[in-house]
């Protein structure tokens, strides 16, 4: 037998059927899941404020950006050569037409969702940015009606008016309101948005994990934004304004940004929806925090309670996601009650087996054949 090199893919020897025993990859060293939060939250935060005092210094977000995906491809090129942490790339689960057809319009949202936030970030505060992008999941979910992707719904309705109300408020409150910077979030958002849904679209049976989506998005988005960074900002670049930001803050953003997409892909191999959620919430107010102290960027009262709003509508649609005939049964309040006190997945699925027990029931009365009860996709039922 061949002893498998540690951080590499063991090869099968020649003349052998059997499949060689799987190195542990960076997924399976569990560690509890406070360990994945703390990391990914504390990489989230500094690196959100480090691009804030770059840009605040350096005001040339298209090179920024292309720096960015230009580590980011080194740093997954790296990873797929040496280990084992993109099981896509090393099983080749994206040929040439794969790549154009999928690929391709997924990586073109990513880098412009990534270039439009830094456009952004330039011109408003962190925590103003981090109150628009709390309206992601309305234009998810108007772009997902529009394509036939969901059916709309009362929960939707009322979940879409309060992301709303939220966010309209933060926007009122806002003294440092700036025309284009809420432009630029506000179409960054809907780059977001496409990419979402894009990739629910196309992407669903090709099982890429975070670090593969990577490897593929951010070569291509490293070539198209750093030709424009190339003709649009190269031009008015002089040395004094290198000489205003210190070379290091711009390694620690390109380092940092890379870590975030390593840090993502342990926290979501490795913790539950609730931690990834409670994750979020903690990062938001981290970084309105930190924006606060940092930057003396201005919040007023009414924008706490707009966010509050908006986080609360978000976090209910990421429930409603998960538990969808509950809260379609028992509406939004009681649905994200139950759902606070962890009742929600077991009311769930109790939902659907009494829905199949129905539907059984049902082509039994008809004379048709009837499948065993299954335990979820099923429609009507009463939830206990």
């Amino acid at each position: 037998a061949v002893a498998p090199t540690p951080g590499r893919v063991p090869r099968v020897p020649q003349g052998t059927t059997s499949p060689p025993h799987r190195n542990a990859t960076m997924y399976e060293y569990r560690l509890p899941q406070s360990v994945y939060v703390t990391v990914w939250l504390f990489v989230s935060v500094a690196l959100a404020v480090v691009n804030k005092l770059v840009l605040s210094s350096f005001n040339f977000p298209l090179i920024l950006t292309a720096w960015h995906m230009v580590v980011a491809s080194f740093v997954t090129f790296v990873a797929a050569s040496t280990t084992d942490w993109l099981p896509a790339v090393q099983s080749r689960e994206v040929d040439f037409v794969k790549y154009f057809t999928r690929v391709v319009p997924v990586a073109i949202a990513f880098v412009s969702s990534a270039t439009l936030s830094n456009y952004a970030l330039a011109r408003l505060s962190i925590s103003f940015v981090q109150m628009i992008k709390a309206s992601t999941p309305v234009l998810v979910l108007a772009l997902s009606f529009v394509l036939g992707v969901e059916k709309m719904s009362a929960v939707y309705l009322q979940i879409i008016g309060l992301i709303t109300a939220g966010v309209a408020l933060c926007c009122i409150a806002e003294e440092a309101f700036d025309n284009a910077g809420f432009a630029y979030q506000a179409a960054a958002c809907g780059a977001e948005a496409v990419r979402l849904v894009v990739v629910n679209l196309l992407l669903r049976d090709l099982k890429l994990d975070p670090l593969s989506s990577l490897y593929y998005c951010a070569p291509l988005g490293a070539f198209v934004v750093g030709i424009a960074a190339v003709v649009v900002e190269l031009p008015l670049l002089d040395v004094d304004d290198v000489a205003r930001v210190f070379p290091g803050m711009i390694l620690a953003s390109g380092l940092l940004a890379s870590c975030m997409h390593l840090a993502v892909a342990a926290l979501i191999k490795n913790s539950s929806a609730r931690a990834l959620t409670f994750a979020g919430v903690c990062k938001d107010l981290t970084l309105c925090i930190f924006s606060v102290a940092i930057f003396s960027a201005p919040l007023h009262a009414v924008q706490a309670i707009g966010y509050g709003v908006a986080i609360a509508g978000t976090n209910a649609y990421k429930e409603y996601r998960r538990n969808q005939l509950l809260f379609d049964r028992k509406g939004l309040a009681t649905g994200m009650c139950l759902a606070l006190t962890g009742r929600a997945a077991q009311l769930q699925a109790a939902a659907a087996q009494a829905a199949a027990r129905l539907d059984a029931e049902g082509a039994s009365a008809q004379g048709e054949p009837s499948s065993p009860p299954a335990g979820g996709g099923a429609t009507g039922g009463a939830i206990v």
